[in-house]
C-alpha cells in the first residue's frame, strides 16, 4: 500500500473517530502526532465531500416546514396558544427561505406629509384643568400637628 493511500485510510479513521465524539487532542495522543496534524487530517477528509446543493437543501427544509405546518395549523385554529406560536415561527422561517421576508422598503419619488403635529397641553395644564372642573379631588389633606 502506498504512503498516500495509507494516509487516506488514517485520515478517514481519524475523521470517523472525531465525528463519533473523540477530541482532537485525544486522537493526537492515540496516533502519536500533535493536535494540528489531526485537524489537518479532518480537513483533508472534509475537502473530499461534495459541496451541498443549496437549492436541494432549501427544498428539503421547505418540505419539512410544510409537514410541520400541516400538524400545527389545525391546533392553532382550534385556539391552542403554543401551536399558534409554532405556526408563526414556521411561517417566518419559510419566508426567510423563500426570500419574501423583506424588511426594507424601496421608494422612489417624494413623500407628502398629510398631517401636521402640534403639541398638546402639558400634564400640569391638564391636571389644573381637571382640578378646576372638579374632576380631581385630593384624597388626603396635609395638616400640621405641631400647632
Amino acid at each position: 500500500m502506498s504512503v498516500v493511500a495509507a494516509q487516506g485510510h488514517r485520515d478517514l479513521a481519524i475523521f470517523r473517530a472525531w465525528v463519533d465524539g473523540a477530541h482532537q487532542d485525544e486522537l493526537a495522543v492515540q496516533y502519536g502526532v500533535q493536535q494540528p496534524a489531526i485537524s489537518k487530517a479532518v480537513g483533508r477528509v472534509l475537502e473530499q465531500f461534495p459541496e451541498p446543493d443549496k437549492a436541494q437543501e432549501v427544498r428539503r427544509s421547505l418540505r419539512l416546514v410544510d409537514e410541520l405546518l400541516a400538524v400545527y395549523v389545525p391546533k392553532a385554529r382550534a385556539g391552542t396558544a403554543w401551536a399558534n406560536r409554532e405556526v408563526r415561527g414556521l411561517l417566518a422561517l419559510k419566508g426567510r427561505y423563500l426570500g419574501v421576508d423583506r424588511r426594507e422598503v424601496e421608494h422612489t419619488g417624494t413623500v407628502e406629509v398629510a398631517h401636521h403635529w402640534e403639541p398638546g397641553p402639558t400634564v400640569e395644564q391638564v391636571l389644573e384643568k381637571f382640578r378646576e372642573q372638579g374632576l380631581l379631588r385630593p384624597q388626603v389633606e396635609l395638616t400640621r400637628t405641631d400647632q
